[in-house]
């Protein structure tokens, strides 16, 4: 059976403690290693999003507004 790779999570409820910079860096470190890695930026600031070029006010709904019914086209 093929490796399937580890998936790596990086929760904090207390803001500033570097949740961004670290899912970032281990994200850039794998796909350096010739590795995929896939970013899901569930926070509403959506820093991880703009630090990868995606530009959150655009991306309808974000993936926060799903989670939490808001936004156009969310669930309900």
């Amino acid at each position: 059976m093929a490796d399937m790779g580890a998936i790596v999570a990086m929760v904090n409820q207390k803001g500033g403690v570097g949740k961004t910079s670290v899912t970032l860096g281990l994200a850039s470190a794998a796909m350096a290693d010739g590795r995929r890695a896939l970013v899901v930026d569930l926070d509403p600031q959506a820093s991880s999003s703009w630090v990868l070029g995606d530009d959150p006010a655009t991306s309808n709904p974000s993936v926060a507004e799903v989670l939490t019914g808001g936004g156009t086209g969310a669930a309900a």
